[in-house]
């Protein structure tokens, strides 16, 4: 944990110290795209692993409708290397005007399976997530209800930000309750 949130540190304050006029001049709708590619490295804290990885990405395939997916893979101390996988459809709304110029809403259906071992289980479920642009950063909040075929029900939340270098490139740093445990990642991303 405290390496990632070392990393995480310089990350940011990388990040942070990139000229801000330069980002300004991005379009409102950079790294707030539907189409985007993403890398994550993500740090566990429920399960005896160190990190995992993400790769996600996402279309928009017209009319406020987008499809995405997720693959994820931890690395547990055990050797088990628990992973899951998710495909989501959904829409997306935009709510700001005057001072929520910026705001935006996305509601889904998901399914997906995940990979313990020995404990397989596929799962379905909905989700919500509502951001806000600001400039050159986004705010994020959601959270997702999930049903284990093999198992019970789960509520789980997520909360992050996403600073935009430039017109494609963004950096993120997110808080997640997953279906592999609570997680903290920093990711960087492409939008197209």
């Amino acid at each position: 944990m405290k390496k990632t949130f070392v990393i995480a540190s310089i990350f940011g304050l990388t990040a942070l110290s990139a000229n801000s006029a330069f980002a300004q001049q991005a379009p409102q709708s950079a790294g707030s795209s539907k189409t985007y590619a993403e890398f994550a490295i993500e740090d566990f804290d429920d399960i005896p692993a160190d990190n995992g990885i993400r790769l996600q990405g996402s279309y928009d395939i017209g009319n406020d409708i987008f499809v995405s997916g997720y693959y994820r893979r931890a690395d547990a101390d055990n050797g088990s290397d628990p992973d899951s996988f998710a495909v989501s459809a959904g829409k997306y709304f935009s709510l700001g005007r005057g001072l929520a110029d910026g705001l935006s809403l996305d509601l889904g259906a998901t399914a997906g399976r995940v990979d313990f071992g020995a404990a397989d289980s596929s799962f379905y479920g909905v989700q919500a997530n509502i951001s806000q642009r600001i400039d050159m950063f986004e705010f994020h909040a959601g959270t997702r209800w999930i049903d284990y075929t093999d198992g019970d029900d789960d509520l789980q939340a997520n909360i992050g930000a996403r600073m935009m270098l430039n017109s494609q490139w963004s950096v993120g740093l997110d808080f997640a309750e997953t279906e592999l445990g609570d997680l903290w990642g920093i990711n960087a991303r492409y939008s197209f």
